[in-house]
């Protein structure tokens, strides 16, 4: 029994190291082959026509291809001209530009909407102020001193503008 089981853990050992073996031969042999060909063809754009079909921009070497894609075959259109090839962008780095631009219109709006908010603020708090003196002139008044009914008021008034004032933030 012992025989048996040492060998199985034997045989199992044999197995994955020639497994292990195998596949570090197989990564040796396709990292050789991918580095001879590395940066050769590249595909710079793609975008689908319709199912299972698109057009692609290749690049070979220093040179851009017009090339169609099917389900069934690929057809060569044409090759780019310069001014051609240098309006094609890289599908990523359109994005990082659409996206970059977004990013700088959103900031901006806010900082705009900021700026008014606090203009708007300004405004209302100058405009409560003025109210306020101008109460503190009626109740300051002689004529409004001979009538308690008036100046009782006139207090009350004064006492609610300063607790609207002081919770928007101060008192002036």
């Amino acid at each position: 029994m012992i025989t048996y089981i040492s060998a199985f853990i034997f045989y199992t050992f044999a197995m994955v190291g020639i497994i292990l073996v195998g596949f570090i031969i197989y990564k040796k042999v396709m990292s050789t082959t991918k580095s001879e060909n590395k940066g050769l063809i590249k595909i710079i754009d793609c975008t689908t026509i319709g199912p299972k079909k698109n057009l692609l921009v290749v690049k070979i070497k220093n040179e851009k291809f017009l090339i169609a894609s099917g389900a069934e075959h690929t057809t060569f259109l044409s090759k780019l001209n310069y001014e051609e090839q240098n309006n094609i962008q890289i599908p990523r780095q359109r994005e990082r530009q659409n996206n970059q631009q977004q990013e700088e219109t959103d900031y901006e709006q806010q900082e705009r909407l900021a700026a008014q908010r606090a203009q708007l603020e300004q405004i209302k708090m100058a405009k409560l102020n003025k109210i306020r003196n101008q109460f503190k002139q009626l109740y300051n008044q002689d004529e409004i001193q001979q009538t308690p009914q008036r100046k009782a008021i006139v207090r009350k008034l004064l006492k609610d503008l300063d607790n609207t004032t002081s919770s928007q933030g101060g008192r002036f």
